[in-house]
């Protein structure tokens, strides 16, 4: 017997590996991931950080002009809260988290 549990996510996530600056939320502590697949409404990704479930954080990352057809890449700052920790044995966690809010960038500094 095969249990199955309805999709939840009303947004298509696409598979991405692209670099993210993690900032939690007022405080100075910067750290770096690499997601795993990104929608308007949520992120997946990997760290080796240690991050609390509910903390908010402000992401930087650059989509890539394959991505979006652009000349160049485009820089996007996101605001976001983590509503899942997966704690994998090699010590790197996958964090799923909830975009609340984002931001396109021009001129941006590169991630």
């Amino acid at each position: 017997m095969v249990l199955t549990t309805p999709e939840r996510r009303s947004l298509t996530r696409f598979p991405l590996q692209l670099l993210v600056k993690v900032q939690i939320s007022g405080t100075d502590a910067v750290v770096f991931a690499e997601t795993k697949n990104i929608s308007a409404g949520g992120i997946y990704m990997y760290t080796s950080s240690q991050l609390d479930l509910g903390s908010e954080l402000d992401l930087s990352l650059a989509l890539p002009p394959e991505l979006t057809q652009s000349a160049t890449s485009i820089d996007i700052a996101c605001k976001a809260k983590v509503l899942r920790l997966d704690r994998e044995p090699t010590g790197r966690t996958g964090i799923a988290a909830e975009i609340f809010s984002y931001d396109f960038l021009a001129n941006a500094a590169a991630v």
